[in-house]
């Protein structure tokens, strides 16, 4: 089964765990303390009878991380591989990411093809390292308009965004600034969604005039100009 190298070192997005009986999510940067948190949610809920001795709660958070990390453009650096015996699947949060939309994750309805809309070819969200910095240029830029993001579109396109935010919550997905990002002025793009989306996907679906309207600040031309430099 698959496994972290190293459950000293922190992977990306720090360690998590969702127990799918009770909705409960865990995240904390310390693999111990994490463990510790679901034990004593397990214990909270004995209806559920869950294992609750540290090496079976270990081992299940582990394998969740591991998979998780799967998921992510370059997260498989996290991970290696062993003879044993994974985890009952029926109690981790998730096995694959992308296999999970493809199942139909909770009540997202033809997740695979929002998830391509979204992220384009693939479905393959940018690094978590990648993502907090484009959330942290968005939460200073003043093109980011503050109020409710529903305001901002008809109600079918408001539903459409609705579901991929759900997505987003099934991927695990989140910044440090998640809080602060609302909706770009000049691209009117949620930006809680286009933090995680490949520069490839939103070049290709960005047009001259949007891109006048950018703030010269924007991690879009930036990147694109290291791109650019870099081939």
């Amino acid at each position: 089964m698959v496994r972290l190298k190293n459950r000293r070192v922190c992977p990306v997005n720090a360690f998590q765990y969702r127990q799918a009986e009770t909705g409960a999510q865990f995240k904390e940067w310390d693999f111990e303390l994490l463990v510790s948190q679901v034990i004593a949610h397990r214990q909270q809920n004995p209806r559920f009878n869950l294992p609750t001795d540290g090496n079976s709660v270990r081992s299940e958070v582990d394998y969740a991380n591991a998979l998780r990390m799967l998921s992510i453009r370059g997260g498989e650096s996290y991970v290696t591989e062993d003879a044993g015996a994974a985890p009952d699947p029926k109690r981790l949060a998730s096995r694959s990411a992308f296999q999970n939309v493809v199942g139909g994750v909770k009540k997202i309805a033809s997740g695979k093809a929002i998830l391509t809309e979204w992220l384009g070819e693939g479905g393959v969200p940018v690094r978590g390292e990648l993502a907090n910095q484009r959330a942290a240029t968005c939460a200073a830029c003043p093109k980011n308009k503050a109020g409710d993001w529903t305001s901002f579109f008809t109600a079918p396109a408001a539903d459409m965004i609705r579901r991929k935010l759900e997505l987003r919550h099934d991927l695990n997905l989140s910044t440090p600034d998640d809080d602060k990002l609302v909706v770009c002025d000049a691209c009117l793009c949620p930006l809680k969604l286009k933090v995680h989306t490949p520069l490839k996907h939103i070049l290709n679906h960005t047009s001259a005039e949007v891109r006048a309207e950018l703030d010269p600040g924007c991690w879009v031309l930036s990147e694109e100009s290291l791109q650019t430099a870099t081939t």
